[in-house]
């Protein structure tokens, strides 16, 4: 009982650092198999980087989910390239690092491979203001001056998350993030806030945010404020970062006792 107190202040302080989130309307929330026709697209610069990305040995379907945005789900097929399933799918979100200009596509079709090969589905998207949602960024902070990007990039996997759930074809109960840089760190609030999360892996996710050492070199708090944009509210804290209400060891812990990579 202790823990589970300490946990929700936890989770209280990361909303505070994500924003309000305004209230929204979930897209297409009875979809229950991955055949059923998508309606969204991922416009012109989803067309140019060929989405579903293409390759012999794996299957791509469009699949659309949350506040009318689209993603890729991947999965294992046969020799006669219909999907290869012996019960359900456990499923990987994988949540990619900052490549402003090609989103998800920039060097994944192997990595997906390698996950497909070991018997899970992955399922893709691009973060706000990156790919082929780069214009989605444009003025966010006019339109939503309350919230954050990194608060957005939360919700929108979260939404994965609901919109995977129903499918006939995955397994609800292993739905697991993966993320590198700034995938990583949507991962992690993710699953600190949503215990539908399996587990979580993650590779240059972040630098403790309270041990700012300029004489380093590192960003800091202006990574998040300023560089990149994701939580202003952090700019508030920047050479007073012993107050910033929030760090990694809490976040971190406020996953437990799931596995984290």
């Amino acid at each position: 009982a202790e823990w589970e107190t300490r946990r929700a202040e936890i989770q209280r302080r990361i909303r505070w650092a994500l924003g309000e989130e305004p209230p929204g309307v979930p897209y297409n929330p009875s979809r229950t198999n991955m055949r059923a026709q998508s309606s969204t697209s991922g416009g012109y610069l989803g067309m140019l980087f060929q989405r579903p990305l293409r390759n012999p040995a794996i299957g791509g379907r469009r699949f659309a989910f949350g506040d009318d945005l689209t993603g890729d789900l991947y999965y294992p097929v046969n020799k006669e390239g219909r999907p290869a399933r012996e019960g359900k799918w456990p499923v990987i979100i994988w949540l990619h690092p900052y490549s402003y200009s090609t989103g998800y596509s920039r060097f994944t079709v192997g990595s997906f491979m390698q996950l497909i090969e070991k018997g899970f589905a992955v399922m893709a998207f691009d973060q706000i203001g990156f790919g082929s949602r780069a214009n989605h960024g444009l003025r966010f902070y006019e339109r939503y001056p309350r919230w954050s990007l990194l608060g957005k990039m939360v919700a929108d996997t979260r939404a994965a998350i609901s919109g995977l759930s129903p499918l006939e074809e995955i397994d609800s109960s292993r739905i697991y993030l993966l993320g590198s840089a700034l995938g990583a760190k949507v991962a992690l609030y993710t699953a600190a806030l949503d215990d539908r999360v399996a587990g979580v892996a993650t590779a240059c996710g972040f630098t403790p945010l309270r041990l700012y050492t300029p004489q380093k070199g590192t960003e800091g708090l202006r990574h998040y404020s300023h560089l990149h944009g994701l939580t202003p509210r952090f700019g508030f804290f920047s050479g007073q970062e012993q107050r910033l209400p929030i760090d990694y060891d809490e976040i971190l812990a406020a996953v437990a006792p799931r596995p984290l990579y």
